[in-house]
């Protein structure tokens, strides 16, 4: 059950549990709060491997990659961004 009210215009289904309006991004019906942009937040797939990021962030396993553009991360660069953000995770900003 989501307590936070929905906008139903903007209401979409992102894929790999992800959902979001223009307010809100939520993940195994959990409300996503820290650092993320709704408006730009989206899911990033190859074949074998995805990532999340927004204007300012990607996400991979849940976890901010440090050192990394996201308009630099792109399906057809997923390997070099993954690999030139790998560090040890900041959990901080970790997505459950």
């Amino acid at each position: 059950k989501v307590s936070y009210p929905i906008d139903s215009k903007t209401f979409v289904d992102l894929g790999h549990g992800f959902f979001k309006d223009k307010n809100h991004v939520w993940t195994q019906g959990q409300l996503l709060e820290r650092n993320i942009d709704p408006n730009t937040f989206e899911v990033v797939e190859s074949s074998w491997k995805s990532f999340t990021k927004d204007k300012n962030h990607v996400w991979y396993g849940g976890e901010i990659m440090k050192n990394v553009n996201p308009n630099d991360c792109t399906v057809e660069t997923i390997n070099s961004c993954l690999e030139e953000g790998w560090q040890e995770p900041d959990r901080s900003d970790t997505i459950e």
